[in-house]
């Protein structure tokens, strides 16, 4: 699977706009529906990797792929002071992770 620019741009927008809890992972499927669900939980994975995101769970990367208790945790995605930075910088078109 490849990184998407395009996902990766509406998830750190997504999270600047949430409030002070952040995206509700219980909203991740009805706020991305025009992605298939695989590819925009792959940048989120990508994104809390290189802590762009911060995340309110305790579960392990592979329970948080799977989604079901994730979502059951009730808790969202939030940006990070880097993830600020990221989605500062970005230009249509163009990501550059550092």
């Amino acid at each position: 699977m490849e990184r998407d620019e395009e996902i990766i741009r509406k998830v750190l927008e997504e999270a600047k706009e949430a409030d002070l809890v952040g995206i509700p992972l219980n909203e991740v499927r009805t706020r991305f529906n025009n992605y298939k669900l695989e590819k925009v939980v792959y940048n989120i994975y990508l994104l809390l990797e290189e802590d762009y995101l911060a995340h309110g769970y305790d579960e392990t990367m592979e329970e948080f792929a799977a989604m079901p208790s994730a979502i059951a945790s009730g808790k969202g995605l939030r940006l990070t002071w880097e993830g600020h930075d990221l989605l500062d910088d970005m230009t249509p078109g163009s990501v550059e992770i550092y």
